[in-house]
């Protein structure tokens, strides 16, 4: 969620600064930042996964 935020505020001001290569890093971090999301999120979802019975885990 960290590198969204970077993401957003180095895009916010590529733009008002008319920076395009501050913009386009931007575009470069929100799709890395999309990309570990989606393959490498793994460790996160098993931990709130729920059980065999469905209920959520327990600590």
């Amino acid at each position: 969620m960290r590198i969204f935020s970077v993401a957003a505020v180095v895009a916010l001001v590529g733009m008002f600064f008319d920076e395009r290569w501050m913009t386009g890093l931007a575009i470069v971090l929100l799709a890395g930042a999309m990309g570990l999301r989606f393959l490498g999120g793994g460790e996160e979802a098993e931990e709130d996964a729920p059980d065999e019975d469905g209920e959520p885990p327990t600590d």
